[in-house]
């Protein structure tokens, strides 16, 4: 008898469980009663955001493990950007529905104009007694963003399969959202490029064009440093270890200002045929290397010397290329004047008076 009655005891929980099942998974009749609901409330569960533009512009950004995030399968994504766009989903207030009389205009903008978001969360897909069941990734959100209200404090929103628009806003932000949801790539391209620390290096060398005697590599194996002055492949023992362990320590959070690849591909190539002003390799304890070229920018209207005389170069930038001469970028002297020692930095300075 009590067999029986644990029997139909597991029978209840069984069909409980089925029934809460049918419940909660998401349905297209579940979905078109969240119309007007653009908020995504636990933003840690979003695995995926994919959004494409009118003009066959696509962004695809994927969460690899907490704060990473890649950018269209080949560049690692800005972490402000991320964080930023995750704010503002969490945050996406519904104002009012557009109203009647505006109604088929704004949908034909939106046709013609909106972005496209889709938005992918790992969900469970049955929740029993405060336990998740079934964890998946799924689509939980599409929606289309458009432009701005006249009073620029709005913007223009509609979920995939609803037919009346919103204005949706940000509390506490007196603009407009839609250039959050940008669907171009370098709009989420992440700006570093060092970002190491001494022990996770394993070699670095600068080359000097016009200055060969100043070029030189340093190599480190296990906390010990060699310091080689390039232009006669001499090994030097002088150093100024304080110094060189300083340079080492450089290498965190040297970042490019912005991406030109949109500049005139004629100049582009131009600037990567002239002479390198430096030449940065960097190998890390990993294997990896990086190579960074920068190249003298002309001089800005109003930089002279102390004479008055106009300056034949820009004091306060560079153009640089990365990633293979991929990527033309601007940099400043302000971040990468302590990564553009010369060799003479790491000499005593008893050395640098008797020369």
């Amino acid at each position: 008898m009590m067999k029986k009655n644990y029997i139909f005891l597991f029978l209840i929980v069984l069909l409980g469980a089925i029934a809460l099942y049918f419940i909660t998974r998401p349905t297209d009749n579940t979905f078109s009663k969240s119309l007007h609901d653009f908020t995504i409330e636990d933003t840690a569960s979003v695995t995926k955001i994919f959004i494409a533009n009118k003009r066959d512009n696509t962004v695809l950004l994927e969460r690899l493990n907490p704060g990473e995030w890649r950018l269209n399968g080949d560049f690692k994504a800005s972490k402000a950007s991320i964080d930023l766009v995750l704010k503002t989903l969490n945050q996406l207030t519904v104002r009012e529905p557009v109203p009647a009389a505006a109604h088929d205009n704004i949908i034909k903008r939106l046709a013609a104009t909106a972005t496209k978001v889709e938005i992918y969360q790992r969900l469970p897909r049955i929740v029993l007694f405060g336990k998740s069941f079934f964890v998946r990734e799924t689509l939980s959100r599409v929606f289309y963003v458009g432009d701005a209200t006249k009073d620029n404090l709005g913007t223009y929103m509609l979920r995939d399969g609803a037919e009346i628009p919103f204005i949706v806003y940000m509390p506490g932000l007196r603009g407009f959202v839609s250039t959050r949801f940008t669907a171009f790539e370098d709009d989420w391209r992440d700006h570093t490029i060092f970002n190491h620390q001494m022990s996770e290096i394993a070699s670095v060398s600068i080359e000097f064009p016009d200055q060969q005697q100043q070029s030189f590599k340093i190599n480190q194996t296990e906390g010990k440093f060699e310091l080689i002055a390039t232009e006669k492949n001499l090994r030097v023992d002088n150093y100024d270890t304080l110094a060189l362990m300083s340079y080492l320590n450089s290498f965190g959070k040297i970042r490019f200002e912005a991406l030109l690849n949109y500049m005139d591909s004629t100049f582009i190539d131009s600037v990567k045929h002239s002479v390198p002003a430096h030449i940065i390799t960097l190998r890390g304890i990993n294997g990896n290397e990086i190579k960074v070229k920068t190249y003298r920018k002309s001089g800005n209207e109003g930089q002279s010397d102390y004479d008055g005389n106009p300056l034949p170069y820009d004091m306060d930038r560079m153009f640089a290329t990365i990633h293979d001469d991929k990527d033309f970028v601007l940099v400043q002297f302000f971040t990468f004047d302590r990564i553009l020692r010369p060799l003479v930095f790491f000499l005593p300075k008893q050395s640098e008076k008797n020369k």
